[in-house]
């Protein structure tokens, strides 16, 4: 709930603690991540810009803190925070979930994330970041010791 009303030292407080679960669901099957979204819908839609402010920043506290959190399915849609905020018809919203800080969060967790906004953070002057982590992770899949290359595609079995 105070997520939802854009106080940032609570949410700050719970998210630092590794035993609060952010992920959890309320009555609506909404995690907090969906909840705050669906706030700054509504405030937007009542013409209150100090409240869209606040709670995008609480956003960017989940972002900073539990990216993970983003990538968790809920609401009646059935769809991540990320679909729902770069659906969300509040521009702040939108830029914040297809950004950079997004994409390698996904990218460092081994997640999924959307392939045009990562061609367009490539072709822009966030690519020697992109570039840097997927090289990262390639080079930790190709020297991963436990891991067989060979095991993972059955064409360089043949």
């Amino acid at each position: 709930m105070a997520a939802e009303h854009g106080k940032l030292e609570v949410p700050t407080a719970l998210l630092v603690n590794d035993a609060c679960d952010s992920n959890l669901k309320d009555l609506n099957d909404q995690t907090p991540i969906h909840s705050v979204i669906c706030s700054i819908e509504q405030a937007a839609d009542r013409c209150d810009n100090k409240k869209v402010d606040d709670l995008v920043e609480v956003l960017k506290v989940f972002l900073a803190k539990r990216p993970d959190a983003f990538h968790v399915k809920g609401s009646k849609k059935d769809i991540t925070g990320i679909e729902l905020g770069r659906n969300c018809k509040v521009k702040k919203v939108q830029e914040l979930l297809r950004g950079t800080d997004i994409i390698l969060s996904a990218i460092h967790q081994r997640k999924e994330f959307n392939v045009d906004d990562f061609n367009h953070l490539w072709q822009g002057s966030k690519k020697k970041k992109l570039e840097e982590a997927i090289f990262n992770l390639l080079e930790e899949w190709a020297f991963d010791p436990s891991s067989r290359i060979e095991d993972h595609r059955g064409y360089l079995q043949e």
